[in-house]
């Protein structure tokens, strides 16, 4: 699976427990200053005071001026780092788990042992714990549900698909349009025939009037950025040009790469510019093939492959091997990549395997059954014919008697 950035990784790149906690001083005046102490002289606070939200200021108090001091509680601030952390996002790997449970919530259990948000945290622990154990297991979290291994095995191509569609959702709603839509373009290889899919083209009929307006908006833009940028550099003293040139051509070699993977991939959709006017030309043009194209894909109907998919598993799990050889039928007839192929006919060689060694066996075993039968047929029929020459003796005897 692609690595994505989550809501969850972003938090889990920094530790979030806050070093300064705001007490209340109240003042002889009636004053109250939310503040922290900055400094203690024998006479006086230097505090730092919050003016307005996100605003601080430094005032030195006297006290002799303060009547009273209420210490916050540090740990409800932190705490509510800490709420931000459930439920977990979508997609989220095991190794931002354990991220965020070294940089935030550990430590916020290990600075306050005696906080009465104590038992809330271990919560969370917990449940961050135990997503992230079936995780590295090879399970994964979609639609806000946890979906085990084996679970993930018997809908892996709807899964996949889903997988896909929440990376193009994410760079659309980011405004990375042209990188939403490569993996649009790797839902139309590979997952053309699956719901995901079919969500995926509603995506993109609304997204890409955006970007259009987006290339526009860069294409009218374009001759004035190169121009702005050369004067700019004009105006700039030597060591400033050489830096910021520099800086350019950082951005022009990312840039250069980024096209040569796009060409290599053969994707029709480039990267784009600021400064490449031709290069956000050719993508507008295509832009507007797209928008008539992907017009003509909603109306179509489609096969629901995942479906098929999901099937042939189905009756494999329950030994339906014709049923599920007909689901396979269905399954190919979509034309999905060879890897999903691949592993339902290794599913099916081995359900096929199993049933004849099942067959293998019954037929084993009546052969058993038909040799005991017949062994103990053979043994009555002896037992039979001692006992009817047994009788016979007895009647011979009793003849010469008489």
């Amino acid at each position: 699976m692609k690595k994505s950035i989550t809501t969850l990784a972003v938090l889990a790149s920094t530790s979030l427990i806050s070093s300064m906690h705001a007490d209340v001083f109240v003042l002889k005046d009636g004053t109250k200053l939310e503040a922290d102490i900055i400094s203690e002289k024998s006479d006086s606070y230097v505090l730092s005071v919050e003016v307005v939200k996100g605003i601080r200021d430094e005032r030195t108090v006297k006290k002799s001026d303060i009547s009273d001091i209420i210490q916050s509680d540090p740990s409800i601030q932190d705490f509510e780092e800490l709420k931000k952390l459930t439920p977990t996002p979508d997609l989220v790997e095991a190794d931002d788990y354990q991220r965020v449970l070294d940089n935030i919530v550990n430590p916020f259990i290990e600075k306050y042992p005696k906080s009465k948000l104590l038992p809330k945290a271990q919560e969370i622990k917990a449940e961050l714990e135990t997503e992230m154990k079936a995780i590295a297991e090879g399970g994964i979290k979609m639609n806000g549900k946890i979906i085990s291994p084996a679970e993930r095995q018997m809908d892996l191509y709807n899964i996949d698909a889903s997988i896909k569609y929440e990376q193009m959702n994410r760079l659309a709603k980011s405004r990375a349009f042209s990188s939403a839509m490569r993996e649009f373009e790797t839902l139309e290889k590979q997952y053309r025939h699956t719901k995901a899919f079919e969500k995926a083209l509603d995506l993109a009929a609304s997204m890409l009037p955006a970007y259009k307006a987006q290339l526009e908006q860069m294409i009218s833009n374009a001759d004035d950025a190169v121009k702005q940028r050369d004067i700019a550099l004009e105006r700039m003293d030597h060591s400033d040009r050489l830096r910021t040139e520099r800086m350019f051509a950082a951005e022009e070699d990312k840039y250069q790469k980024a096209m040569a993977e796009a060409k290599a991939s053969e994707t029709r959709w480039i990267p784009v510019n600021r400064y490449h006017k031709k290069e956000m030309e050719s993508a507008r043009r295509v832009l507007v093939r797209e928008i008539g194209r992907i017009s003509e894909l909603r109306s179509e109907e489609t096969k629901d492959a995942g479906a098929a998919f999901h099937a042939v598993m189905t009756h494999l799990d329950k030994n339906e091997l014709e049923l599920a050889k007909d689901s396979f039928k269905d399954f190919k007839r979509a034309r999905p990549p060879k890897d999903y192929q691949l592993i339902l006919v290794e599913k099916l060689k081995s359900a096929e395997e199993t049933m004849r060694q099942l067959e293998e066996e019954k037929r084993r075993e009546a052969e058993e059954e038909a040799r005991k039968a017949e062994e103990e047929a053979r043994k009555a029929a002896e037992e039979a014919a001692k006992a009817a020459e047994k009788g016979g003796k007895k009647e011979g005897k009793g003849k010469d008697k008489k």
